[in-house]
Parts: structure tokens; sequence; C-alpha cells
């Protein structure tokens, strides 16, 4: 044509239905959210999954993301185990996702109950109490515990390890010399106390050859009970100053040793030899020589005498 437009007189124009042709790009894969473990308590909030994962689509791994609405009604925060959180994927209207596919989250919940238990009871133990050795083994023990505890959680077998190592730090602490000292006198004053507690009198002039004075019974029996209470502080008061700490230590000893030999003096004690020959040179009396009342008393002593004697 003379006006520059362009002929079609030869081309051939065929009818094309796109209904029939297939644009809809399809969601083939998703993006792997890495495994989590989190301590027990830890709540759904700061479990921190991602808002967006990549997408493969077509077969091919692309930048493309899709939302996630994570159904965080499922995750147990205080149920220890691996737990299994789902999502619903919500991509771009021209994105399908024909095989239904679901992100997914692996969460292990790991329980520090008993770590952080044997770490308080680990914190509560007087250096003083201890030997110098023994005492730095449970430091040890007990600073890698709070490390562990302080940072995100590796393994069950892992806290594991550090709670056997904390409690075998416990059980092996050594008391040190004078607290074992104290201790033994415990033990001590409860065998005298068990000792002296069914054979006590209260007036020594009616009181039978082993007997233990009931006074002297109850001040120890007091002292001993105020003696554990201040071993029990000794061993949990972490704020005593090292002068206090020396303080209770021997106050406790002393009063204790004092008033345990104040117990054993107070215990009658005869002389069988002494005895047995006044009970003899008493029978060898002649009661006519003596006022029937009288030697009705001779008697009687005579009699209590060699009960003593048994």
């Amino acid at each position: 044509a003379d006006n520059g437009s362009m002929s079609v007189d030869n081309i051939e124009i065929t009818n094309v239905n796109f209904d029939e042709i297939d644009t809809t790009r399809k969601i083939t894969g998703i993006e792997q959210v890495e495994d989590k473990n989190v301590w027990i308590g830890t709540s759904a909030y700061s479990l921190q999954l991602p808002e967006y994962l990549k997408l493969e689509v077509d077969g091919e791994m692309t930048d493309e993301t899709a939302r996630v609405a994570w159904q965080y009604q499922t995750y147990k925060s205080q149920t220890a185990g691996d737990q299994v959180i789902e999502g619903i994927l919500k991509p771009e209207y021209d994105l399908k996702n024909p095989e239904g596919l679901i992100p997914q989250v692996k969460v292990t919940v790991i329980d520090n109950a008993e770590l952080k238990a044997l770490a308080a009871e680990a914190e509560s133990k007087v250096e003083k109490a201890y030997t110098e050795e023994s005492y730095q083994a449970l430091r040890t023990a007990l600073d890698e515990a709070n490390a562990l505890l302080a940072g995100e959680p590796v393994s069950n077998e892992n806290v594991t390890e550090k709670a056997n190592a904390l409690r075998q730090a416990i059980d092996n602490l050594v008391l040190s010399e004078n607290m074992e000292t104290l201790k033994a006198l415990l033990d001590e004053s409860r065998q005298l106390l068990d000792t002296a507690k069914d054979v006590l009198y209260e007036d020594a002039e009616s009181a039978y050859e082993g007997e233990y004075a009931k006074a002297d019974y109850d001040v120890l029996q007091e002292t001993r009970i105020q003696t554990e209470a201040t071993y029990n502080e000794l061993l949990s008061n972490t704020d005593l100053t090292d002068e206090e700490f020396a303080e209770k230590l021997n106050g406790a000893v002393t009063n204790l040793t004092e008033d345990m030999e104040a117990l054993r003096k107070s215990q009658i004690t005869v002389d069988r030899t002494v005895l047995e020959q006044l009970i003899e040179a008493a029978k060898a009396v002649d009661p006519d020589q003596y006022t029937e009342e009288s030697y009705a008393e001779l008697e009687k002593a005579v009699q209590t005498a060699e009960e003593v004697l048994g």
C-alpha cells in the first residue's frame, strides 16, 4: 500500500483457545526450617519461627516466598520431648499448592528442672565448711552447669551429663576438719542422750549406780538442738563472714563438749570393792547392840547397797 501499511494477505491466522493453556505456576517444595531445641517453659512467641519461607516453583528453588501461619496452639511449652509444629502456607494468588505441601518444624523441649535444682543446691554450699579441693571441684561443675543454663540448649544428653557431674561433685564434698569434729560431737551427744534417757535421777541421794542427773540431761538435750541448728547454718548460710563462721563453729564445739562432760560427771558411780566391804561389815553388826529402829535402818541400807551391786 502507498501509505506504508503492511499487507497481511499472505499470513494465515489460526484461532487459539487460551483457556486450554495451563499458565498456573505450581509449588513443588518448601524451604526446610531448622530443628529447634528449647528449654522447657519457652513460650510459643519465643520460638521465633520464620514468617515467610522460600518456595520451589515448578521444580526450581526460587527467591519467592510464601507467608506461613504456624499452628502455635499445638505447641506444649511444659511438655518435654519432641514436638512437630505445622503451618498453613499462604502463597501469592498466582501460585498453587496442588500437592498440599505443609511447612513443618521439629521442636525439642528440654527439661532443665533437675539441673536448675542441683545448681541452686550447689550455690547454697558454704565454701568454709568444706575442704578446698572438694569445694573447687564443685565450683567447676557448677560453673559449667550455669553456662549451659544461660545459653541455648544443645541436647538432652548434654543436660544429663552436666547434671550428673554436678550431683557427683555435691556428693563428693568433704567436710573441713573443724566441721567434721562438730559433726562427730553431734553424733556422740545423740548416743549419750539415748543411753541416759531411761536412767535419770532428780535427787542424787536416791539415785542408783549408772543413773544420770535429769537436770544435766535436759541441758545437753537443749544444747544439742541448738548445736544442730548451728551446724546446719554453717553448711548453708553463705552470708557468714569468716569471723562469724569461726565464732559460731568454735562456740558450738565448746558448749556441746562442756555439756556432754557435765552429764557424764553426773552419772552415779560406785567403788564396788569399798561397797562390798561396807556391806560385809554391816552384816557382822550385833543387832543386840543397837535399838530395833536403828538396826532396821541398817538392814534397809544393806538391801539398797546389794541392789546397787546387782
